[in-house]
C-alpha cells in the first residue's frame, strides 16, 4: 500500500467504527425517526452509506453487491418506515462491507490508484486515488450527520 494513501484508508477505518457506535442506544424505533419530520433517518444515512460503500468496492475493481440499492439510493424518496430492512441486518452489512473495502484498499498499487476513472469528482483528480479520498469525505460527512440525529434523539455525543 502506498504511504501516501495510508491517511485515507485511516478515515474509513475510522468510520466503520463510529457509525455503528453511533447507534448505541437507539432502539430500532429511535433509528426511524426523521429529524425534523422531513430529514433522513439514522437507518438510511447508515444504508446510504453501506451501498455508497459498494460504489468505493467497484471503484477498485471488487464489486459488492449493493444491498437494498434502491431503497437507499442518493435521492431516493422517504419510504413508510415498514419498507426499511431492520436496523440490526444494515449493521452487519455495513461491517461486511467495511471490512472488505478496508482489506482491499490495503492492496492498492500506486498504479491502480492513478487508474482514471469516469466519473467526476469534485476534488478535480479523476482518479481512482481522488475517487476513495473524495468518498472518504462523504462518508464522513454522514458519520456527522448520524452524530448529530443522535444528539436530536437526546442521546450522548458520538465523540470526546
Amino acid at each position: 500500500m502506498p504511504l501516501s494513501f495510508v491517511p485515507t484508508i485511516g478515515i474509513y477505518r475510522t468510520n466503520s467504527l463510529l457509525a455503528p457506535k453511533s447507534f448505541v442506544d437507539v432502539t430500532p424505533a429511535d433509528a426511524l425517526v426523521r429529524p425534523g419530520g422531513m430529514g433522513n433517518c439514522m437507518l438510511f444515512i447508515l444504508g446510504h452509506m453501506a451501498i455508497s460503500r459498494c460504489g468505493v468496492a467497484k471503484l477498485m475493481e471488487s464489486p459488492i453487491e449493493k444491498p437494498w440499492e434502491k431503497i437507499f439510493d442518493r435521492g431516493a424518496a422517504p419510504l413508510d418506515n415498514s419498507a426499511y430492512p431492520p436496523l440490526a441486518e444494515v449493521l452487519v452489512a455495513w461491517d461486511d462491507i467495511g471490512a472488505r473495502i478496508v482489506t482491499r484498499m490495503e492492496a492498492l498499487t500506486d498504479a491502480e490508484l492513478a487508474r482514471p476513472t469516469s466519473g467526476s469528482w469534485p476534488n478535480q483528480e479523476n482518479t481512482v486515488r481522488g475517487a476513495l479520498t473524495f468518498l472518504a469525505l462523504h462518508d464522513s460527512y454522514h458519520v456527522g450527520q448520524l452524530a448529530y440525529a443522535r444528539r436530536l434523539l437526546g442521546k450522548s455525543q458520538l465523540v470526546g
